[in-house]
């Protein structure tokens, strides 16, 4: 699996990230862009706080997400995942390899230990992990 990162300072309007939420191993609502740009700038406000999200792709498919804030405080910079959501982290694509889901973690990691001085990441809880039947009704 070769993979590319890439990342966004705004959310807009991303139909294709948003489907790939909805269809992913373990995204929902709070993940998405139009619920996370809900709060924003008033909550937000620049230059402390910009949007700051990974999106990782194989080719040209989105395979994995992390939405994020990048937070100036005193001298340091730092991410967060989530802001203005009770979780984060990283949402991949369904049927992945434990290797493949290693590998995006690692790519998202490399970027976070050359660019930020400090990153809290909160994922979802299990529950809201597929297949799960409370979340999918299957």
């Amino acid at each position: 699996m070769t993979l590319s990162l890439h990342t966004i300072n705004c959310l807009g309007e991303l139909p294709e990230l948003h489907e790939f939420i909805l269809n992913s191993a373990n995204g929902g609502l709070f993940h998405t862009p139009k619920f996370l740009s809900y709060h924003l700038p008033e909550k937000f406000p620049t230059p402390k706080f910009q949007h700051h999200h990974f999106i990782v792709r194989e080719d040209d498919e989105i395979v994995g997400f992390m939405p994020g804030m990048r937070i100036r405080e005193d001298d340091e910079q730092i991410f967060k995942s989530p802001f203005g959501s009770s979780y984060g982290g990283l949402i991949h694509k369904k049927n992945l390899y434990y290797d493949d889901i290693d590998n995006l973690i690692f790519k998202i990691q490399e970027s976070l230990n050359n660019d930020f001085d400090k990153a809290f990441v909160t994922p979802p809880a299990s529950i809201y992990c597929s297949p799960n039947p409370i979340v999918t009704g299957k």
